[in-house]
């Protein structure tokens, strides 16, 4: 039993706020008022929003401030006689634009966008809300000059900028449906998504630039598109001015737009397409995810409510263009604080140097990876001695899960009046399914409250019953559990990476909380935890493979701390039956460990026919072969 799921034990973290200047619970005393409820929680308004939703969402639109209201008309958000795997429409007979909620209602001469580019001595670009009016007004003109209209496809291959925001908000107002790639995905990558939806116009960056190394993307342009089979006109965003030639560039293509075209918002339907996102394709072709214009009220309630921003906030969120923490990023925008859009390598000359910003730029919101965070302790940072971090309120960490110790390292080292949170989704919601209460105590390596309006719960893997109440871990979905105790939530893994030697079933997470940690993470630089069954097997078997840091030895000795450890901190049935020393494990560009390929490939003795673009380093798996049959190797050994 961890530590959280005792009685009795403390929150590492309580709100510094007084309660009733807390946005949750301002929202909270409103629907107590309106609807003649005693809520008295976090917990308690969750569980009235999931349990009356038609309440929620229509109270949500005009709470949150939509643009326009809903006409007097609609009184529910949705038909609950269409089945969910229907996808009953929301607000069905409502208009917005979601780009209009971004734009209306700011001051014009506040800062509303910050580009900054990695150690490359480049001018930091800096929008006002005007200048992004503006800009978007011109973009958008042009695009109407070229013949996009409502409905086609808009792509680029960009960096987080200042322009990746004013084009897919020019975009967004016209009704056109924006799809964006990192320039750092490969050209087999690039092609399979645009394939897909077949953009009418291409924006890419002429140059990409990582870890002070700046390269040249147009070659890699003119291949993609090549391979397309329709076409799209194609304009370059020319990073340090060198003209590369053999596209148009965006200056060229702003140059079409008219002085007298306005800044006009088509009025859309809810569910009309807004961007679309793809899967990772690590376990396949990507596939497209289409997200509507009515994503904004989601993005308004986490922003609002859950993260408690406000027009006041510097908002600094590490992410590329590929990942849909850019798209939440962007909802953010909707409530009118600044944001700080970083292209770059994170760990770039350190780690530090994101903190760094967070100092410089006075941010108040800094989201990152829990891997991030890793990396920033590796440097023996204590970032509240070496920065001045008094404005910074809550760094949110996602994209895996962020272990008990990374929670007490970080109280040990931040500000103890910041908020750590944790939140899990993913890019087929756009959003998270449990997230941050900015009203309630954080308990070390829990996620705090579902996003309010969601129901989530934790189902027995076999009968389908709920177990959230027990305690116990579910596994439909993702690997996870509640407790019960301090209400608060794990997520152990994805589902389809759980293991299981014994019968003894557990999320890698559990695993990489002690290899990842205090005293492992001095010497170790990453691990994979992969279960092997092969066709003969019985029973799986546990293979932890360990990435060592610059200058350190993977040893016997390192071998026998980490079982012991895990021995000690989990059980003897979590131990895993092989601890091997690697040069390198499989990676996203955005920084995931690809657990699924190094556990397909130990339990078949094959590589996959194709493996995804997404992958940063393919040439590793090849070396994760040879442990489908170790034991007949280490039986060879045994007798020369």
């Amino acid at each position: 039993m961890s530590l959280s799921t005792k009685k009795g034990v403390n929150p590492i973290w309580t709100p510094t706020v007084p309660q009733h200047q807390i946005p949750m619970n301002i929202y909270r005393a409103h629907i107590n008022q309106k609807f003649r409820q005693k809520l008295n929680s976090s917990q308690e308004l969750h569980q009235w929003s999931v349990h009356n939703l038609q309440d929620f969402w229509t109270d949500l639109h005009a709470y949150t401030g939509i643009i326009p209201p809903l006409p007097a008309t609609i009184n529910k958000a949705f038909d609950t006689t269409v089945p969910m795997e229907n996808v009953p429409v929301f607000f069905r007979g409502a208009m917005v634009n979601y780009a209009e909620n971004v734009l209306t209602g700011r001051d014009p001469d506040k800062t509303a966008l910050i580009g900054i580019r990695e150690d490359q001595g480049l001018d930091r670009e800096v929008w006002t809300w005007s200048l992004l009016c503006e800009n978007v007004r011109k973009a958008r003109s042009a695009l109407l000059q070229i013949g996009v209209r409502k409905g086609d496809r808009v792509a680029a291959i960009i960096s987080t900028s200042v322009w990746s925001v004013g084009l897919f908000l020019a975009t967004a107002s016209i009704g056109a449906i924006w799809t964006s790639i990192a320039p750092d995905l490969g050209e087999e990558g690039c092609v399979s998504r645009l394939r897909q939806v077949t953009p009418k116009v291409l924006f890419a960056d002429a140059e990409s630039t990582y870890k002070a190394k700046m390269q040249s993307n147009v070659q890699k342009i003119r291949n993609i598109v090549q391979a397309m089979e329709a076409k799209p006109q194609v304009f370059l965003i020319p990073i340090t001015g060198a003209d590369e030639g053999g596209f148009p560039t965006l200056g060229e293509f702003l140059s079409s737009s008219q002085p007298g075209d306005a800044l006009h918002f088509e009025s859309l339907p809810f569910s009309h397409p807004l961007y679309i996102l793809y899967t990772s394709g690590t376990t396949g072709q990507p596939k497209c995810l289409v997200h509507s214009h009515g994503v904004i009220l989601q993005h308004k309630k986490t922003s609002v409510l859950h993260n408690s921003l406000t027009s006041d906030d510097i908002v600094f969120q590490y992410s590329s263009t590929s990942w849909v923490l850019w798209n939440i990023m962007i909802g953010h925008l909707s409530v009118g604080p600044t944001l700080i859009l970083y292209d770059g390598s994170p760990l770039w000359p350190t780690a530090k140097g994101m903190a760094k910003i967070a100092e410089d730029y006075r941010v108040t919101y800094w989201g990152c990876s829990p891997r991030y965070l890793q990396e920033l302790e590796m440097t023996r940072c204590i970032a509240k001695a070496e920065f001045d971090l008094s404005s910074l309120r809550m760094v949110q960490t996602g994209g895996s899960h962020l272990g008990a110790d990374q929670y007490h390292w970080f109280y040990r080292t931040f500000p103890s009046h910041v908020h750590l949170t944790s939140v899990t989704g993913g890019t087929d919601l756009v959003t998270s399914w449990i997230g941050t209460d900015p009203a309630g105590p954080l308990y070390p390596g829990e996620i705090q409250l579902p996003m309010l309006g969601q129901d989530v719960d934790v189902a027995d893997p076999i009968t389908g019953e709920s177990i959230k109440h027990t305690g116990r871990h579910g596994e439909f979905h993702d690997w996870a559990s509640y407790n019960p105790v301090t209400k608060g939530w794990q997520i152990h893994g994805r589902s389809d990476g759980v293991l299981n030697p014994q019968g003894i079933r557990f999320g890698s997470s559990d695993i990489y909380s002690i290899t990842e940690c205090a005293p492992f993470n001095k010497v170790i630089s990453a691990t994979v935890c992969v279960g092997r069954r092969r066709p003969h097997d019985s029973d799986e078997a546990v293979f932890l493979f360990v990435v060592m840091q610059p200058k350190q030895f993977f040893t016997a000795q390192l071998v026998l701390e980490i079982k012991n450890a895990i021995r000690k901190g989990l059980s003897s049935k979590h131990v895993p039956r092989f601890v091997i020393g690697v040069k390198e494990v499989p990676m996203t560009v955005n920084g995931k460990k690809v657990e699924t390929l190094v556990k397909q490939i130990v339990s078949s003795g094959k590589l996959p026919k194709t493996i995804s673009s997404t992958v940063a380093n393919p040439g590793c798996l090849e070396h994760f072969r040879k442990y489908y049959d170790i034991e007949v190797v280490n039986e060879h050994r045994g007798r020369l």
